[in-house]
């Protein structure tokens, strides 16, 4: 949250917007130095990075970037997109889609619901967020925030749930 508070130390009152997040990926044999192989995690990863964020109260969050660069694949910058350079989309396009799709409400905010529920068990890095509707329905989203993949090795780490 350091850059967070930094950003509202800039902004003051005004809302705060991420402009450029995501994961990259790349052909494996390239080795780019912080992407994240296979895609598969990415997509595991990517709509809790936007869960995140709404959480801490960003009000928008752009993904960086739609399209992966064909003329720069070197560079780690060119596989960040969320379809490929063919612009077939990539497993995390599906999984932002159905995000969007199931929390999507148009219209004028709603006044926000409250829900009372337990859980138990293990609940350790347990990350969780309520959503109302205004038609009256609630999703209440669970997330696991902990690493599922090692960036050092390139490995998955365990199998996590999302």
């Amino acid at each position: 949250h350091v850059w967070l508070q930094a950003a509202q130390s800039l902004n003051g009152a005004k809302p705060d917007v991420t402009t450029e997040t995501g994961y990259w990926d790349g052909p494996p044999e390239k080795r780019l130095p912080f992407a994240v192989y296979p895609d598969t995690i990415i997509a595991r990863y990517e709509p809790r990075l936007f869960l995140e964020q709404f959480k801490v109260g960003i009000v928008r969050t752009y993904q960086y970037e739609l399209l992966d660069d064909p003329t720069h694949l070197d560079s780690l910058y060119a596989h960040g997109g969320l379809l490929n350079t063919s612009v077939q989309p990539k497993p995390q396009y599906y999984a932002l889609q159905n995000l969007i799709s199931l929390l999507k409400d148009p219209g004028s905010d709603s006044a926000p619901a409250s829900l009372d529920y337990s859980l138990e068990g293990e609940t350790d890095h347990l990350e969780r967020l309520l959503f109302s509707k205004r038609d009256g329905s609630m999703y209440l989203a669970f997330w696991i925030e902990k690493p599922s993949y090692d960036l050092r090795t390139r490995q998955e780490i365990g199998r996590a749930h999302v």
